[in-house]
Order: structure tokens, then sequence, then C-alpha cells
């Protein structure tokens, strides 16, 4: 697939500061900062009649809670690297891959929810040291390198599937934690 790319206009919406871009020819939203002083903050699914389809807050130490619309459908490199208080994202249901770093570092992150997700790049959660547990549903089919190094109070890694999806590297790399497979909801 050939992807076009271009940024073409500064947008501000409320705290939201934006870029609208397009992307094979279509025209969307990517939202670059919250300026803000509230915790929780739900993205919205449009700007100015155009589709929501990235966001990224990095370093934003303010925000506790995050809520996604369903057109966001990928969770770009580092989008919310250093986001320090950040302790829960609600993901859609429409996710299919968190890319590289995008959740490095987010040290009060304690809850995600993975449910759809397909593809997990590497260091996607690289020093979330308040992560304990988390789910990796069978959708999951490709993981990238490291993905929870330095996540020193991870305990354990389910896997939902009965077997490890593809993977690059070692998944409890940089942390104790121990891996279950065939983990069971209860």
């Amino acid at each position: 697939a050939i992807i076009v790319w271009g940024y073409k206009n500064k947008l501000n919406y409320g705290d939201f500061s934006c870029v609208e871009q397009s992307i094979n020819n279509e025209e969307n939203v990517f939202i670059t900062s919250y300026n803000g002083n509230e915790k929780d903050i739900t993205i919205p699914n449009e700007i100015n009649g155009l589709v929501v389809k990235n966001v990224s807050l990095s370093q934003n130490k303010t925000i506790e809670k995050i809520i996604l619309p369903d057109t966001i459908e990928e969770i770009c490199d580092y989008a919310f690297v250093n986001c320090s208080g950040l302790k829960e994202i609600m993901l859609s249901n429409k996710i299919n891959e968190i890319n590289y770093s995008a959740f490095a570092y987010c040290t009060s992150l304690k809850n995600i929810n993975l449910s759809n997700c397909k593809k997990i790049e590497s260091l996607a959660f690289r020093g979330c040291t308040s992560l304990k547990s988390i789910i990796i549903p069978e959708s999951v089919g490709e993981m990238g390198f490291g993905i929870f190094y330095d996540c020193t109070l991870l305990e354990t890694i389910n896997f939902v599937a009965e077997s490890i999806p593809n993977w690059n590297g070692y998944i409890n790399y940089g942390c104790n934690a121990e891996i279950v497979i065939g983990y069971k909801e209860q």
C-alpha cells in the first residue's frame, strides 16, 4: 500500500492543539497536545467536521485518564511517552496496533485493556512501573522486542491464547514477570 501523508493546517479545539492531515487523500485530524487542567479527558470523534485519526499527548503530566474514540485505530510511536500522571486509558475496540514506545515511561499506568489489538510494537510499555498484571488477548498476533522492559512491578503477563503469538524478542526482557499461557479470565 502506498501512503501519501502530509500536514495542512494547525487547529485549536478547546484545550487541544491539532493539525489537519491528509493520508491517501483522506482529510482528518491529528491531536498533538492537550493544554488544559482536567485530569480525565475524552478525545472527540471529530473536530471541525473532520474525523480524529491520531492523538499524541506525550510529556503531559496532568492527565490521569483518557478515553479514546472508535475513530482511532492505532496508537502512534511515542503517543503517550512520559505521561507520568496517566493511570488509565480506555482504548476503543477498533485499536489494531500499539506502536513503538507508545506508552513508554507512563509510570502511573495501572490498567489498560488491549481487547482487539492485533500488534504491539517494541518497547510499547517500557518503564510502566505501576503495571502489575496485563492480559494479552487472542487477537494479538505480533509482538515486538522488550514490550515490558523496565516494568519493575509487573508480576504476570497473561496470554489468553494457548501459544505465544509471533514475537520478536523476549516478552519479559527487563522485568521478572511470569508468563501465563492459556489464561482464563474470571
